[in-house]
């Protein structure tokens, strides 16, 4: 995380179950905004993409719901993914798919890879 906090300058931040605050601390800057995930439904995560303006990155910050709603703003405004798992339980960080759902069921709208994906053991270990 050290290598690469000085250069997250202009990012937006998708978060789950992770509380926001014991991840901040391991930012020098702040977002330019921050959404917290409680679904998957396409019609929701298409608000959060559009509120995404002036920045160069989108954050994927804890469990599968915060990974997965950046790897789908990222691939809808064509930004650069950084994926930062709270937890390896899940598998969302490890694949490209972008999924979402439409009333429960599951679609897939292509794929992204991270630019980044960060594995730090302080996050982990939290």
């Amino acid at each position: 995380m050290a290598e690469l906090s000085p250069h997250l300058k202009k990012y937006v931040g998708f978060i789950s179950e992770l509380e926001w605050d014991s991840f901040q601390v391991f930012l020098e800057h702040e977002p330019i905004d921050l959404f917290q995930i409680n679904s998957l439904e396409e019609s929701q995560l298409e608000i959060h993409a559009d509120n995404i303006q002036d920045c160069e990155y989108v954050l994927g910050v804890g469990g599968s719901l915060g990974i997965e709603a950046a790897k789908f703003a990222a691939f809808q405004k064509s930004r650069k993914l950084i994926s930062i798992p709270g937890s390896l339980a899940s598998s969302e960080y490890a694949h490209a798919r972008v999924r979402t759902f439409n009333y429960a069921e599951e679609e897939v709208l292509g794929e992204i890879s991270p630019e980044t994906l960060v594995l730090d053991f302080q996050i982990l270990g939290e």
